[in-house]
């Protein structure tokens, strides 16, 4: 039971560090799409 609990313990941190890294991947991948069009709109303007 202890060794469970220690192990949920380790376990959600990291779960959370890589949600909080593929959220920012995310963010990132739409910064650039949103970058991008209004490049096209500046250019193409």
């Amino acid at each position: 039971m202890r060794k469970r609990s220690s192990t949920v313990r380790f376990v959600s941190p990291v779960i959370n560090v890589l949600l909080l890294i593929t959220s920012l991947s995310m963010g990132g991948v739409y910064q650039l799409s949103a970058i991008s069009k209004l490049f096209d709109i500046v250019l193409g303007g």
